[in-house]
């Protein structure tokens, strides 16, 4: 879809106590009469044309009924530009009201990029602060937007990698349902294989690192957790070892598998030549109207006897130090943006499920949208295994998941794996601990 060890805690908690002291943070009461008087925000994202576009549309409809607030939406069309973009706004003074920042850089943004915490927002503008919070959203999802217990981001959109698959090619295979652990789909993917002679299955992620965090978490092995005042990764542990080693395995021996991007593997799902994928909700529509072969959806496999582990890739609302008009606007525009109606009309334009409790199960709802298209039904079923997408702290966080890229590159190159895994555990404990 297209990243704290000490100083970095200290310098995040700092930043905290300043901002709650500070003039952004006051009674409710003082920033509703600010957001009477007309305003205008900035609202950035980092979203693809299709999604940016359900956004402009919900914009339009916020627009109509809030005439006295006018926002200005930026899309930079991936994480990365819009990361870069809030540097260079905060660095001169000029930042964003609100913007929609990925999971994947979470720590990194929050420990330096001076923003609001979304607790405190939502306390100055609410009553029922806490409340708002925990009545609408589950402590899981929240989870995903939280640094050390503090809510940074408030998620909005979510998505959780799941497998795809051609019903013809598994059933012309003898294969009569979707492989539901990873050994089992090494075992479906080599006969088909030997049935047609072409490689059949991708996990289809270059730059990213949230569908191998699943298959390596999933088997046991953490890719970050914290180990006393320090953080480290497990990477180099036998589990994830073994977990990558089967993916190598599919790749360089059994020649059932291929390493592709996102875009190429999701065209040739479509066009047939490969029967299985891991991919996302938003895909399921482009490969049904091409109509070029049966499509399936299956939750995302896992290790036989263990829990699964699926990490959220998205985003989610952080706030940033703009006038208390401004902030106050932007928070209408997020509750808007929660409101079922407004959540319901989310997913149906983008297929990402929705993050607040009680859309996606209800009648008025979504419940009708799950029940008349199944193939969106692993997004709704995996909700109970999701965990955050990785964000390693400190400065040095987005080197650190740059080396966790060129790993997973060097042993598609023929690398041998646990060699590479465990060099590159010594890199990243180096990078995030620095």
């Amino acid at each position: 879809m297209p990243a704290i060890l000490d100083t970095s805690r200290r310098t995040f908690l700092g930043g905290t106590i300043a901002l709650l002291s500070g003039s952004l943070l006051r009674a409710p009461a003082a920033l509703a009469q600010a957001a009477a008087a007309p305003v205008t925000i900035e609202y950035w994202i980092g979203l693809g044309v299709d999604s940016a576009r359900v956004v402009e549309a919900l914009l339009a409809k916020f627009h109509a009924a809030n005439p006295g607030i006018t926002v200005k939406l930026n899309n930079y069309t991936s994480y990365e530009p819009l990361g870069t973009a809030l540097q260079a706004a905060i660095a001169g003074k000029r930042p964003p009201a609100v913007a929609s920042v990925g999971f994947d850089t979470l720590r990194y943004t929050s420990a330096f990029l001076p923003h609001v915490p979304v607790a405190a927002v939502v306390k100055a503008q609410r009553q029922d602060g806490d409340r708002f919070l925990t009545g609408n959203f589950s402590a899981r999802m929240l989870s995903l937007g939280q640094v050390d217990g503090v809510q940074q981001v408030l998620p909005l959109l979510i998505g959780t990698p799941y497998l795809f698959y051609d019903r013809t090619a598994l059933r012309d295979a003898g294969i009569d349902r979707p492989p539901a652990t990873w050994p089992a789909l090494r075992e479906c993917a080599a006969r088909i294989t030997a049935k047609t002679g072409r490689p059949c299955f991708s996990i289809p992620e270059k730059g990213y690192f949230w569908a191998y965090q699943a298959l390596v978490e999933s088997n046991g092995a953490l890719v970050l957790t914290p180990n006393g005042d320090r953080f480290e990764t497990q990477i180099g542990q036998p589990a994830a070892i073994e977990a990558m080693q089967l993916m190598a395995d599919m790749v360089l021996k059994d020649k059932s598998a291929l390493y592709l991007t996102d875009s190429q593997a999701g065209v040739d799902y479509q066009n047939g030549t490969l029967p299985m994928i891991t991919g996302f909700g938003s895909q399921v529509a482009g490969a049904v109207k091409a109509g070029r072969i049966q499509v399936g959806t299956a939750p995302l496999p896992g290790w036989p006897g263990k829990p699964r582990r699926i990490p959220v890739a998205g985003n989610g609302f952080m706030f940033f130090e703009v006038p208390d008009a401004q902030l106050a606007a932007a928070w209408k525009l997020v509750e808007f943006f929660f409101e079922p109606a407004t959540q319901t009309a989310f997913t149906e334009g983008t297929s990402y499920p929705p993050t607040r409790l009680g859309v996606s199960d209800n009648p008025a709802y979504l419940g009708s949208f799950y029940k008349e298209n199944p193939l969106y039904g692993p997004d709704i079923a995996q909700l109970d295994d999701v965990v955050p997408w990785v964000s390693f702290p400190g400065r040095n966080g987005p080197q650190a998941l740059q080396v966790l890229s060129d790993t997973r590159d060097r042993i598609f190159a023929g690398q041998e794996v646990a060699t590479v895994m465990t060099a590159a555990t010594g890199q990243i404990n180096r990078l995030i601990n620095a």
